[in-house]
């Protein structure tokens, strides 16, 4: 399972920062997160997080900054199709 994140930042969270009620639950992780949410609220510092705070050390893509967005999400998908076919 690949998670991609590219309109809501705050989703970035529930991901890279282990929710105390979830404890208990048994979640599967994804084996990707590409993240790269665009905008002016929580994006930049949500994918901040998810570098700094990846307790759970799933491997990730993400753009810095503020700039992202569905195009971006999908243009990393096709790059990584592209990687995998060659």
């Amino acid at each position: 399972m690949i998670s991609v994140i590219a309109n809501l930042a705050l989703c970035l969270k529930h991901i890279s920062i282990p929710n105390k009620n979830l404890k208990n639950l048994e979640i599967e992780l994804p084996a990707l997160i590409i993240a790269c949410p665009v905008g002016f609220v929580s994006a930049e510092e949500s994918k901040e997080e998810l570098i700094k705070f990846n307790s759970a050390k799933v491997p990730y893509i993400t753009v810095r900054g503020k700039k992202g967005g569905s195009a971006v999400a999908v243009a990393i998908i096709h790059g990584l199709i592209k990687l995998a076919s060659v």
